[in-house]
């Protein structure tokens, strides 16, 4: 056995933890941003808390999976290690609903499914080897906790309205400042921090596309405030004109 353990185990916990990051990175802006912004609960985990806490948790997935891989391999092991496959994918899957599309309805139901699968799966890797089992069991525990905190967003920030949509893409422009944009709510989405969670297709933040639209506006601006003067000077011309003569 110890020709093979340290690899294959290794592989095991690196699949949860390899995945996990890369799509944590991918709501790295929503969380730092628009996750603070959303009404809490007081029994709500300081957020630095949750990464270290599901980084353990993968560790502890990738163990448990690896015990069961023991007891026969994908060969005899197909069922259990399928559900497990499943149930990283429900998991994975909820980062980018609930923080990308802000869909909080979709989050719990994925939730939920990933609880449900996650109990299954602690309970069939514990007939196979039980100390899999019990690796299962704080995962199981921290998803109940997920899945209040999950319910309460969706009662008390469900009903406002996410920004679900890049106002800065309005009638296919890119920022306001293109010719032709037509966002009414550009101004007042400049206004707030959230919209710096949409990104472009060429990756920059919403906040960088607004600064270079209005670096677009701005010269036409500074043209109306020239022509202006010039304007008043015309108007006021004639009444000096006039003034002089009456005084003569």
């Amino acid at each position: 056995m110890g020709n093979y353990f340290s690899v294959p185990m290794a592989v095991a916990i690196g699949i949860p933890l390899v995945a996990g990051s890369i799509v944590s990175a991918t709501t790295a802006d929503n969380v730092a941003v628009w996750y603070k912004t959303l009404k809490k609960p007081s029994w709500n985990l300081p957020t630095p808390i949750f990464g270290p806490a599901w980084s353990f948790l993968y560790v502890f997935l990738g163990l448990a999976s690896f015990v069961v891989w023991t007891q026969g391999g994908f060969a005899e092991q197909t069922g259990p290690l399928i559900l497990y496959a499943v149930n990283l994918v429900l998991n994975l899957a909820w980062m980018p609903i609930f923080f990308n599309q802000k869909n909080f309805q979709m989050a719990q139901i994925d939730n939920l499914a990933t609880l449900a699968t996650a109990a299954w799966a602690a309970k069939w890797f514990y007939k196979i080897k039980p100390v899999a089992g019990y690796l299962l069991w704080p995962y199981v525990a921290f998803l109940t906790y997920a899945n209040c905190l999950n319910y309460f967003h969706l009662k008390e920030n469900g009903a406002e309205q996410p920004l679900t949509e890049d106002l800065y893409r309005e009638k296919g422009k890119e920022n306001p400042g293109q010719a032709g944009y037509g966002g009414s709510n550009a101004r007042a989405s400049l206004a707030f921090p959230t919209a710096a969670n949409h990104r472009s297709r060429t990756g920059r933040p919403v906040f960088v596309r607004a600064a270079a639209g209005m670096q677009k506006v701005a010269p036409t601006k500074l043209r109306m405030s020239v022509v202006r003067p010039k304007l008043s000077m015309m108007a006021t011309a004639p009444r000096s004109a006039a003034a002089a003569a009456w005084r003569a």
